[in-house]
């Protein structure tokens, strides 16, 4: 691990959740350094310029979270055509 990388094991995780097992003993979160454009900075700035604390920006991974909610099929999705250059009154 280098200064610019950090992981957060499923123990730690866990640990600030209401349910003790949402993550897996395998599973973690990468941490990575990545810093923002200096317009994006300035942009930030400029929003919150009496309260902006020195700070760092991380990116993080997408991570999959299984869930027991089960998502039922809908109807099928209609489409609908416009033809372009004729106006519907």
């Amino acid at each position: 691990m280098t200064e610019d990388t950090g992981a957060l094991s499923a123990g730690h995780l866990n640990h600030y959740l209401p349910e003790t097992d949402t993550f897996q003993p395998h599973q973690g979160i990468e941490l990575i350094c990545d810093l923002l454009s200096l317009s994006d900075y300035l942009t930030l700035w400029d929003r919150l310029r009496p309260r902006l604390p020195a700070s760092a920006t991380y990116t993080l991974p997408m991570v999959p979270i299984d869930s027991e909610v089960h998502i039922d099929e809908g109807p099928p999705v209609q489409t609908r055509r416009f033809d372009a250059g004729q106006v519907v009154a």
